[in-house]
């Protein structure tokens, strides 16, 4: 059974103007005047896994403000446009996490700020540095996580890291995913900031509901999801989150990274587990978790 990333295909502009993405497709249509070597880019983004997609199915739409930390990315082309096909965190001024299969380029940009994608809010970053993780395996996901580094600070409120403990979340404990994909399988993708909240799976019990489909779960991914619920196409690379009731705050826990189809069930959403990589984060940022509730940078 074929496996789907979260990339997605919303084209947008610098300026404002209408929500120009058609209808997106298990495989989204790109649009016509894209470069050959931008598609072969998608394609390729698209096609590393047989099938991938993640977006945020049966959600609700995000309240402006909530999620300041959520950031799209995006590639340029004609007309000063911009094609958005995975998202990310900030977690630091200078700082996103996304997914390492996103392939992101220093040609792309960073969009923070934006909630609904058609309009001129927030900030354009240019991109100096993509770090994916030195262990990232296209054949089997395991370690699906990459850094950004932003040409310019952005005064967008950042997300705390999941502390160590933390990170391993208990079966059941309510999952927060943000992101723009699609809004249904093979359906339209949302050009607003949608939520949804699901519980996180035993992992043992996601190995064994994906191991039909001969995927591997590892230590390093977290499983969340329901039926009817999940993130989709597009999600790719955004934020899992947990809260931390005691600083009344969501703390980045998990990546969106894949899963077969989207709220299929017994197939939950994969996610990359984030308290894993603590150590090479701050190696490579110098972010760590706050050691106490703070207003993160």
């Amino acid at each position: 059974m074929p496996k789907f990333f979260r990339v997605l295909a919303v084209v947008l502009t610098l300026a404002p103007t209408a929500f120009a993405a058609g209808p997106a497709a298990a495989q989204p249509a790109l649009p016509e005047d894209m470069s050959e070597e931008d598609r072969e880019r998608l394609e390729a983004i698209m096609n590393q896994m047989p099938e991938a997609d993640r977006r945020i199915v049966n959600g609700e739409p995000a309240l402006p403000g909530e999620f300041p930390s959520a950031a799209s990315i995006a590639m340029p082309m004609s007309n000063n446009r911009l094609f958005s096909f995975c998202g990310g965190s900030l977690i630091g001024p200078e700082w996103v996490v996304t997914a390492a299969h996103c392939r992101v380029r220093t040609t792309d940009k960073v969009i923070l700020g934006r909630r609904d994608l058609t309009t001129p809010d927030g900030t354009v970053h240019d991109i100096t540095a993509f770090i994916p993780h030195p262990d990232y395996d296209e054949d089997t996901s395991d370690n699906d996580i990459a850094l950004i580094r932003l040409a310019t600070p952005s005064a967008q409120e950042a997300i705390p890291l999941v502390s160590e403990d933390e990170g391993f979340s208990a079966p059941g404990e309510d999952f927060q995913v943000a992101g723009w994909g699609l809004l249904e399988e093979g359906g339209e993708a949302s050009p607003t900031l949608m939520k949804v909240t699901v519980p996180v799976l035993d992992s043992t019990f996601c190995q064994v509901q994906y191991s039909v489909a001969g995927v591997m779960i590892t230590p390093n991914m977290l499983c969340a999801g329901q039926d009817g619920k999940d993130s989709c196409q597009g999600d790719s690379g955004g934020p899992g989150m947990i809260s931390d009731l005691d600083c009344d705050l969501d703390r980045l826990a998990g990546v969106v990274s894949f899963g077969i189809g989207c709220a299929r069930p017994g197939f939950p959403g994969v996610y990359t587990r984030v308290a894993r990589y603590l150590p090479w984060i701050e190696e490579q940022t110098g972010v760590t978790p706050p050691d106490e509730c703070c207003a993160c940078p």
